[in-house]
């Protein structure tokens, strides 16, 4: 149920919450982001995790501020209730392609060749979630399957690890915090340089994950035609590898099989050069 002050028009003209992101907090937000994922400790590509958290600063040392958990656990209902309905084949599939914050088509542009090719043999992870819950299903009824991955997996992740630490103390966030995303990845925005670094060709070729191209041509187009779904893409993928990076997460493809002698006879070692004098 909605408290008191919940609803803008219920609070007092020129009350805080209601004002946007200033420039000198919009600054900090490349500062914050790489505290934020620390925190988190997951790849968590919410702006509005993001935004918040650089609103309260006498409060984030205690917790990150992030997104209400009943906007989460709503959002759940309603993939639930779709996927209930849907009358596809395909329902669990395309229920675990929801999930992710870039379609199949996309991810498949923006992957490596080696990487893509490592995918299309042991399947990615919506393929291995859809099997997981099509055993489920198999047994018990959709919404079950559905409602208990909601619950017991999916809302921990998504919605009670970044549980603002500020609603425990009365404080809401306001309803623009999650400020929208294209607006902060424009030329001269807040997070562009950022995202730059942390897309860099060098960067993504060190990884082997990304096709730097892609990446390069996915970027442009942001920054010439800003849109929601091209920044929350871009996003996606910087919030990735910052996380990666800052966890030291070794995500590569694997390495092609060594070529092996025809001799059965051991190959030498090879180390430090010796003179034989």
């Amino acid at each position: 149920m909605p408290g008191p002050g919940d609803d803008p028009a219920d609070r007092p003209a020129g009350d805080p919450l209601d004002d946007p992101l200033d420039r000198r907090r919009a600054r900090d937000l490349a500062t914050l982001l790489p505290a934020l994922l620390w925190r988190l400790g997951q790849p968590e590509a919410d702006p509005g995790a993001l935004t918040a958290y650089a609103r309260y600063g006498p409060e984030r040392a205690a917790d990150p501020a992030a997104g209400d958990l009943a906007v989460e656990a709503a959002a759940g209902r309603r993939r639930v209730e779709a996927a209930v309905a849907d009358p596809a084949e395909d329902w669990l599939g395309r229920y675990a392609e929801g999930l992710a914050p870039v379609g199949a088509v996309g991810r498949s542009r923006l992957y490596s060749t080696a990487y893509r090719a490592y995918l299309a043999e042991r399947g990615d992870a919506s393929r291995a979630l859809t099997a997981r819950l099509g055993e489920a299903a198999a047994l018990r009824p959709r919404r079950a399957v559905l409602s208990a991955f909601e619950r017991e997996e999916l809302r921990p992740v998504r919605g009670l690890r970044r549980t603002a630490h500020l609603g425990g103390a009365g404080v809401r966030v306001p309803a623009d915090a999650r400020q929208r995303v294209s607006d902060l990845l424009v030329p001269g925005g807040a997070l562009t340089d950022l995202v730059r670094e942390l897309l860099s060709p060098a960067r993504l070729r060190s990884s082997g994950l990304l096709s730097w191209r892609a990446v390069e041509r996915l970027l442009a187009a942001q920054l010439t035609r800003p849109s929601e779904r091209l920044a929350g893409t871009v996003w996606a993928l910087a919030v990735f590898e910052l996380w990666r990076e800052e966890y030291g997460v070794a995500v590569r493809p694997p390495a092609p099989p060594a070529v092996r002698a025809k001799s059965p006879a051991e190959l030498p070692v090879l180390g430090r050069r010796t003179v034989s004098l």
